[in-house]
């Protein structure tokens, strides 16, 4: 099966046809907490969702990064991790350099605090 992967670099839109092929994937009893901690401040307003540079974390290849949404900062919730670049496989190792983060609250996140695991 063939798939288009597109994503953004230096300020440009990529498109790039790989193929893909079928896989189950299954997920371990075992788990690896990592803080997700900010690397900059930021201004957020209640219910604008916002991307938030975080220190880098290294994901090794076979990992599926699931964040907890249960552990939640003070001004609202982690949903989701991300990198900017060509999409990976499950198979490759992943630098994550940004979370998407819902404001619950208006607020400042901080520079150097934990938003979540």
């Amino acid at each position: 099966m063939e798939a288009n992967f597109v994503y953004r670099k230096d300020n440009q839109m990529w498109r790039k046809k790989q193929i893909v092929e079928d896989y189950w994937y299954r997920r371990w009893n075992i788990a690896e907490f990592y803080p997700v901690v900010t690397e900059e401040e930021k201004e957020v307003v209640k219910g604008k969702v916002e991307i938030v540079k975080i220190n880098n974390l290294e994901i090794p290849e076979n990992t599926i990064p699931v964040p907890l949404t249960g552990m939640i900062h003070a001004l609202g919730s982690v949903l989701d991790i991300t990198h900017y670049g060509r999409p990976k496989k499950v198979e490759e190792r992943k630098l994550i350099t940004h979370t998407i983060f819902l404001p619950l609250f208006d607020g400042k996140i901080e520079r150097e605090i934990s938003l979540g695991f």
